[in-house]
């Protein structure tokens, strides 16, 4: 089948809650194994935002429900948190927080949000979660997929660094895993002791496409971007403290 493409509660909780996103029951469901490897011939992995085209879909609201929950082991997301997180992708002014789509041959195979701002990371720092692979598609570049989607998202719109966290237990192999692959081949830097904890991991984001190198330009093509640079980061910084008002009267 195939398709197109509140907040009354402390910082902390929020954080916390985000950090649902990266349970232990998903660890194994997003990392590779590794003893098996994608078939040469598998068909490329795809990446769109939901939209309320999708949420009105209720065969791919219970297919996207149904992924979510075998990856976490758990009931992760109802289908009313499902729609409401597809609806959200709709195009918009102020659009925050997005649900990116992976498709493979017309099947879903996983799912990641991406947020350009919230509270706990600070202006210009955007943040992704809710990362999850369908366990059928395991290691086969679908969770790297999207996290790429997400960055590229938050770097399109103007974020400097990306944000994520999450629970490290040490000596569990899949605790250990998950160490290895965010903070080795995605390059996300967390605290540099490794005990028991909530691992908070940022992510510098590289300078976006249409920051050409300036060499040879002359100055004023670097002055122009260095004022281009620091309006976007205004912008950002009112982005968001206005969200942060908006989620705590409720309208996230």
């Amino acid at each position: 089948m195939k398709f197109s493409s509140k907040f009354h509660v402390s910082f902390e909780h929020a954080r916390r809650c985000d950090a649902r996103d990266m349970s232990d029951n998903e660890r194994a469901a997003i990392l590779p194994t590794p003893t098996r490897l994608p078939p040469p011939d598998r068909p490329p992995v795809t990446v769109s935002i939901g939209t309320s085209e999708l949420a009105r879909s209720s065969v791919f609201v219970s297919e996207l429900v149904s992924m979510v929950n075998r990856a976490y082991g758990k009931g992760r997301i109802g289908d009313e948190e499902a729609r409401h997180r597809l609806r959200a992708g709709d195009e918009r002014p102020h659009r925050n927080r997005v649900l990116h789509i992976a498709m493979r041959d017309g099947q879903l195979v996983g799912c990641c949000s991406s947020s350009l701002f919230v509270p706990w990371c600070g202006p210009g720092c955007g943040h992704w979660g809710l990362l999850a692979v369908d366990p059928a598609a395991q290691g086969s570049g679908v969770a790297a997929a999207l996290v790429h989607a997400a960055e590229l998202r938050l770097r399109s719109a103007g974020c400097s660094t990306a944000g994520m966290e999450f629970s490290y237990h040490v000596g569990d192999p899949l605790s250990e895993r998950l160490l290895a692959w965010y903070e080795g081949p995605l390059h996300y830097v967390g605290p540099s002791h490794q005990r028991d904890g909530f691992r908070i991991c940022r992510k510098r984001l590289p300078a976006r496409d249409d920051a050409k190198d300036t060499k040879g330009g002359g100055w004023l093509v670097a002055a122009g971007q260095l004022c281009a640079s620091s309006a976007a980061q205004i912008v950002l910084f009112v982005r968001w403290f206005v969200a942060i008002w908006l989620f705590m009267f409720g309208v996230y």
